[in-house]
């Protein structure tokens, strides 16, 4: 499957660490969902204009996947459906300012966004949360886990509620010195440069461990959080840190995703940094970022 770029030159992609997107790839599905997720579009696609910038341009995609079974005539007519419906999707974001254009391509959706991803350039992916269940979510994962685990740029994928301009962000920080943790910085620092464009609180989250012979203390995990945030903040200029509202704390919990998904009750998006780990390591521990895709009751932004 080849998705031909339709830009006119190449370009550097924005890093959401030091501001906003400037392309963002939408990945639709065609579902009563894409409410959701048009509002998700249009917030961080407009974070620009806040400090006088051109809103992000919208790439609004959609897959169709191959059914040999399938004749020609209803396939046209699916991809006739398609076209119109991401039509209309484009034009929404035109009404409003932002500059879009509609795709529809054969393959599967993680195949569409890794080749637009590519040759597109993109500084974002917006999903919404949608996949399989049982033996089949086993054996393939769900669209918006595979994606998380396969793209290099951030995903954000859209829960099955409203999205709205967020006011309270959960930044999970893994506050020991390991792989994960480095992972977990460049969350702190996306995750402190929305708080900052869209004057929201900023919550860092540790988790310490339940489970196992001797449970992790709680105090020394607030006490590793600090050190950990506190590091990465001082490399923020000080005006920047003078404006940022922050808070911090550590939960108690069986695992780090099942700490995270209870906080995030709370949250109105929950800005994540995947290690994305590999092969037996995948298989055996699993990945945060993962779970939180699939089972947080709240927005997921996944950056790596």
């Amino acid at each position: 499957m080849t998705v031909a770029p339709r830009s006119s030159s190449a370009r550097t992609p924005t890093t959401l660490e030091v501001g906003p997107p400037e392309r963002i790839l939408w990945l639709t599905d065609l579902s009563s969902h894409a409410a959701a997720c048009h509002d998700a579009v249009r917030w961080f696609a407009t974070l620009a204009t806040s400090t006088g910038g051109e809103p992000a341009e919208v790439i609004v995609a959609h897959a169709m996947g191959a059914d040999s079974h399938e004749d020609r005539g209803r396939r046209a007519s699916r991809r006739a459906d398609a076209d119109a419906h991401l039509a209309a999707l484009a034009g929404d974001l035109e009404s409003v300012g932002i500059a879009s254009r509609a795709v529809v391509a054969e393959g599967q959706p993680e195949e569409i966004a890794r080749e637009l991803a590519r040759t597109e350039t993109v500084d974002l992916v917006v999903c919404g949360r949608t996949g399989v269940s049982g033996l089949d979510k086993v054996l393939l994962g769900s669209t918006a886990r595979r994606l998380v685990r396969e793209l290099r740029c951030p995903v954000l994928v859209v829960h099955n509620r409203p999205f709205a301009a967020p006011r309270r962000i959960l930044c999970p920080v893994d506050p020991t010195d390991s792989s994960t943790a480095r992972a977990s910085a460049s969350g702190v620092r996306v995750g402190t440069t929305l708080a900052l464009l869209a004057h929201a609180e900023l919550l860092f989250l540790a988790v310490a461990l339940s489970s196992g012979f001797v449970p992790e203390d709680r105090r020394v995990v607030a006490r590793n959080l600090d050190a950990r945030v506190d590091g990465l903040l001082a490399a923020l200029p000080p005006p920047r840190r003078g404006d940022l509202r922050e808070s911090r704390q550590v939960v108690l919990a069986e695992s780090v995703s099942a700490g995270v998904i209870e906080a995030a009750r709370h949250a109105d998006l929950v800005v994540i940094g995947s290690s994305g780990r590999r092969g037996l390591a995948r298989l055996v521990l699993g990945s945060v970022a993962e779970d939180l895709v699939e089972r947080c009751p709240t927005h997921t932004l996944v950056v790596h």
